[in-house]
Formats: C-alpha cells, sequence, structure tokens
C-alpha cells in the first residue's frame, strides 16, 4: 500500500472515532431531557386518563342479569383507587 492510502485510511478511522465521541456526548446531553419529558408525560397521563374500574358503581356485588356487563365504569385512576375499585384491563 502507498504512503497516499495509509494516510487517507488514517484520516477516515480519525474522523469515524471523532463523530462516535461527538454522537456519544450529544447523546450523554440529552438522555436527562429525554428522560424528564417522559417522566412528566407519564405523569399527566395517569392523573387525566380515564381507566376501567371496577367494583365502585351501582352494580357492585349484585349478580342479577341487569348488571351483567356493567360493573365496570370509566375514571380516573385516582378516583377507582380512592373509592376501593379494581382497575381492569
Amino acid at each position: 500500500m502507498t504512503d497516499a492510502h495509509d494516510a487517507a485510511t488514517t484520516a477516515v478511522a480519525e474522523t469515524v472515532e471523532e463523530l462516535s465521541r461527538r454522537g456519544a456526548l450529544l447523546a450523554l446531553a440529552a438522555a436527562p431531557l429525554l428522560l424528564a419529558g417522559m417522566t412528566i408525560a407519564a405523569g399527566d397521563a395517569d392523573a387525566d386518563d380515564k381507566v376501567r374500574c371496577y367494583g365502585i358503581n351501582e352494580c357492585k356485588g349484585h349478580g342479577s342479569s341487569t348488571c351483567r356487563g356493567q360493573g365496570t365504569i370509566k375514571v380516573t385512576r385516582a378516583v377507582c383507587k380512592a373509592k376501593g375499585g379494581r382497575i381492569v384491563g
């Protein structure tokens, strides 16, 4: 191989290594921001999104045919827990 080829190969390897270092630094810098955003989004979803809650409506404990299939209602997770319900599906 020629000296020119060796120099070009070395230059390419150094460029790739530098880009890899920069990419890793960028990823390290961005990770906390992404995690903070995900935590905030998850907290909002838990507080506002409605879930299917079993055992807190007027059909609780009734096995009659009038209540069949109506034992769950949609409420927030906090309301379901506060009323002693069970989150389903």
